[in-house]
């Protein structure tokens, strides 16, 4: 299982790592976008593209419409270095969570919110919160093995 979704992990970023598999309009109007964008990898999912790169060092994640519209973009921020006014709700909610990452995410809209992942050791929380610092939505993922999970595992090794 583990070698399976390594390999799912690798070959999007094999077969859409190149700008010659993203259509000129999409290219071209990321370029106009983010022009000091460096080590630029794309990836397709659902018709639309995703750019991950860098910008002055910031990691940021950029979605485009099929037909080079622009649909948002997350932006990462430093955990370590992350506002309390970010981090005291969720270490409140979640009681010896860790924080694994942050993103501001401003859409085209112009709506801004953060995306947080945050671990507890048993399940991993996805959470939305607002620009004033609300929590608005939370997703528990467990990631925990059951038996079933591990006999799947077995077979597919």
């Amino acid at each position: 299982m583990k070698k399976l979704l390594l390999l799912i992990g690798i070959i999007p970023l094999m077969v859409f790592g190149q700008d010659n598999d993203v259509p000129k309009q999409v290219n071209d109007a990321f370029q106009k976008i983010f022009t000091d964008a460096e080590d630029v990898i794309w990836t397709e999912m659902n018709g639309e593209f995703e750019a991950s790169f860098y910008v002055d060092e910031e990691y940021k994640l950029a979605m485009f419409s099929a037909d080079g519209k622009w649909l948002k973009t997350s932006t990462s921020i430093n955990v370590e270095s992350a506002s309390a006014e970010i981090t005291k709700p969720i270490y409140k909610k979640y009681k010896g969570s860790v924080i694994d990452n942050i993103f501001l995410v401003e859409t085209a809209n112009k709506i801004k919110f953060y995306r947080i992942q945050a671990d507890d050791g048993e399940s991993i929380y996805k959470i939305k919160m607002s620009e004033v610092y609300e929590i608005l939505e939370s997703k528990k993922v467990s990631f925990s093995l059951t038996d079933e999970d591990e006999e799947e595992d077995d077979e597919l090794e």
